[in-house]
């Protein structure tokens, strides 16, 4: 993905809302491992995983081209890029039937495990954008606006535009 303003503020809100998914789970399992006398549930620890893998996945997607642009391959960036988005659909479909299932969810925690769901899906729908953008780069596909300009210009400046 070319570092663009667009690609930067995508990034951004990925760490953000990958802080924000961390923070929140960590309440809700905080609560269960202290206040029951169950442990937390795998769902939530799951959501607990995901953004330590997304933190990761950041530092392998846009610390290190600029550090060392020669260890950064397209195909295990959309591959990372995938992961995170099929990791935060499994976690915040995981958690929103697990508290779906819940004959009493009510008060602050409830909703801070409804926030942590929300929050993973729209870290979901995020990193498959991102996934999008990089499958051009991994499969070399071209976006209808660009065959139709490359189409419509005259040969030499194809050629110049593909070297």
């Amino acid at each position: 993905m070319a570092p663009s303003i667009v690609s930067l503020a995508l990034r951004g809100l990925q760490a953000v809302l990958a802080l924000v998914v961390l923070i929140l789970a960590m309440v809700v399992s905080q609560f269960y491992n202290t206040r029951t006398e169950f442990s937390a549930p795998s769902q939530v620890n799951f959501l607990i995983f995901v953004p330590l893998f997304s933190f990761l996945s950041l530092v392998y997607l846009e610390v290190l081209p600029r550090m060392a642009p020669q260890l950064l391959y397209p195909f295990i960036s959309f591959t990372v890029e995938g992961l995170n988005a099929v990791f935060y659909f499994s976690g915040f479909t995981a958690l929103s039937v697990f508290i779906s299932r819940l004959s009493f969810c009510l008060g602050s925690i409830c909703t801070t495990a409804r926030m942590a769901a929300v929050c993973g899906g729209i870290e979901f729908v995020l990193w498959t954008v991102t996934m999008a953008v990089s499958s051009q780069a991994a499969f070399g596909w071209k976006w209808r606006s660009q065959r139709k300009r490359l189409a419509a210009e005259p040969p030499s400046v194809v050629a110049m535009t593909q070297a």
